[in-house]
């Protein structure tokens, strides 16, 4: 009687059967706060997906700067299982998915968000009459009525001025909630700074927009 040996060789990643985790949904953006990745392959008939190299966790979307994500734990690979640890010095909200030799994974994702309490200076641009110029380059004078809008990029990366609330510290400059900052009035020689605090955690980012004087 002949025998014949037969391996089972596990199906795709079904998105029913796998999962991914982390136990920490946000993290302090100074490096000293670290997340668990749980990564759990199973193919649609609950079989273990088991490799040995080719696995890694990758950010998809707007990438969050100065994050670092461990080598991959692969010692309960026998049960699909996968882990890994996050870090980072950077701030917004990160995607992470599996990718198995450059494939993701059966859809799987997971966030993380990195919060800093500190103030930053905002070094993106604003747009003026149709055009964006970097935002510390203003001009040194204005004239009441005249406006310029903070664009998203002065702010931490997948986040937006709807993410942040706006105060001046001048009463002849005002700007509201958009992030639309406009020269009410007379200015004087005091330089004016313009604070936007989170509405849910991370920076606060300042600006010092141009001293404004009727014209």
């Amino acid at each position: 009687m002949q025998t014949v040996d037969i391996s089972l060789v596990a199906g795709p990643a079904d998105a029913s059967q796998s999962i991914l985790k982390n136990n920490q949904s946000s993290l302090k953006g100074d490096f000293t706060d670290t997340a668990e990745l749980h990564l759990v392959l199973h193919d649609i008939s609950g079989n273990p997906i088991k490799v040995s190299e080719g696995m890694e966790f990758v950010q998809s979307g707007t990438n969050v700067p100065y994050m670092k994500i461990s080598a991959i734990d692969y010692s309960q690979n026998i049960n699909g299982d996968y882990k890994a640890t996050v870090t980072g010095d950077g701030e917004g909200i990160a995607t992470l998915i599996p990718v198995l030799n450059g494939v993701h994974q059966a859809g799987l994702s997971t966030t993380i968000e990195f919060i800093s309490a500190e103030t930053r200076p905002m070094t993106g641009t604003v747009s003026v009459n149709g055009a964006n110029l970097p935002t510390a380059s203003f001009p040194s004078q204005g004239f009441t009525g005249a406006y310029y809008q903070l664009n998203n990029d002065n702010f931490a990366p997948g986040k937006t001025a709807a993410d942040y609330s706006f105060s001046s510290s001048a009463s002849w400059v005002g700007v509201d909630a958009t992030g639309k900052v406009t020269f009410k009035n007379d200015g004087d020689s005091n330089t004016v700074i313009i604070t936007a605090p989170p509405r849910s955690g991370g920076a606060i980012y300042q600006t010092v927009p141009p001293e404004s004087r009727s014209v």
